[in-house]
């Protein structure tokens, strides 16, 4: 049986979610090196992230899923400990 709390934040998504198990890579727009994450799920607005222990995202950066081919604009929506959810711009 579903807890309530993923019945309702399922109700309020406008996008249909895919769970995923992916590694991309962040681009920092600082100039650090690019950083390699895991996709945990997937819409077309957005991503779940997974990210290395003790580092924190900035509000803007760039995803790339394809080793550098093509690059997503993001934004930063939440953070809570090692996973965050970001936008696409």
């Amino acid at each position: 049986m579903p807890r309530p709390k993923e019945v309702a934040m399922e109700q309020r998504r406008q996008s249909r979610r895919f769970f995923v198990h992916k590694r991309v890579r962040i681009l920092f727009n600082e100039g650090k090196p690019p950083l390699d994450c895991l996709v945990f799920d997937l819409t077309n607005r957005g991503v779940g992230l997974q990210l290395p222990l003790n580092i924190y995202a900035p509000k803007w950066f760039e995803l790339t899923f394809d080793n550098f081919r093509s690059r997503r604009q993001c934004r930063l929506a939440w953070q809570h400990n090692d996973k965050l959810g970001v936008w696409f711009s």
